[in-house]
């Protein structure tokens, strides 16, 4: 079967091979198969006790569409993705799929289970480190600038040069960092410590306190899951309160920044 499906009913298994449109439709026990198309059209159908399953496909659209089961394989490029429907049960995605400017507003999906991987390009995933040796002065919060990136999926959303992320959604974000001070005569008490600051306020602090009066580079690290609102700016800050100047240490790959949002 291809070309269009008009409004019909449809109850029986369909192998679907062209571009085709299932626009206000009803699809009942039935096992609906589609392969090597560019165009899926779903809106306002209804799959009721059915299995979708698509592959090798350039554009889904679901506007309004019921799933009782939906599946994608395969290595597929995804432009649009069921946009505001609703998927009931479950949803499968085997192989490896690649999407793109997923759109899920006012959709709900009970079970989503992914086997293989899931490439979600629009999603920020970004390393940068930093061997610009700023200079700290001790009780003040210092924004580390001028990094250099090991990778950025997006590359838009991370200012190297201010050391400022803004976040392009309101979500959950994973970010880890480390600042190391290159080495300085210890002051016993004194406080190292690497901040994540989102829009001027400090939400989470790793800090390491002196012990001795030893020679040496102190290293700390700071990892959270941070909520943050589209707009909102996050930064990587050193503090130390050690009565000196002291300088991040220069060497590669010690002092890092991580941005990972979460799906």
């Amino acid at each position: 079967m291809n070309g269009s499906i008009l409004p019909v009913s449809v109850t029986t298994s369909s192998l679907i091979t062209g571009n085709i449109t299932v626009s206000n439709s009803t699809v009942t026990n039935s096992n609906v198969s589609v392969a090597n198309i560019t165009t899926l059209n779903c809106s306002n159908a209804v799959f009721a006790s059915s299995n979708i399953t698509v592959a090798n496909i350039t554009t889904l659209t679901g506007s309004s569409a019921s799933f009782s089961s939906f599946s994608a394989s395969g290595t597929s490029t995804a432009s649009t993705v069921v946009a505001n429907s609703v998927q009931s049960n479950s949803a499968v995605i085997s192989g490896n799929v690649y999407v793109s400017n997923l759109s899920v507003s006012g959709s709900v999906i009970s079970s989503l289970t992914v086997n293989g991987y899931l490439h979600a390009t629009s999603n920020d995933a970004l390393l940068y480190t930093n061997t610009n040796a700023a200079l700290t002065s001790s009780n003040v919060a210092l924004t580390l600038t001028n990094w250099t990136q090991s990778f950025d999926r997006v590359g838009t959303n991370f200012n190297a040069a201010t050391g400022i992320f803004t976040a392009p959604a309101t979500g959950y974000y994973r970010v880890s960092g480390r600042i190391v001070y290159a080495a300085n005569a210890g002051v016993v008490g004194a406080q190292y410590s690497a901040n994540l600051n989102v829009s001027g306020n400090t939400i989470v602090s790793g800090s390491v306190f002196q012990t001795s009066t030893s020679n040496t580079a102190v290293s700390v690290s700071v990892d959270s899951v941070v909520s943050m609102q589209t707009g909102q700016t996050l930064s990587l800050r050193a503090f130390q309160t050690s009565g000196s100047n002291i300088s991040i240490s220069s060497a590669p790959s010690q002092t890092y920044f991580s941005i990972n949002a979460v799906p």
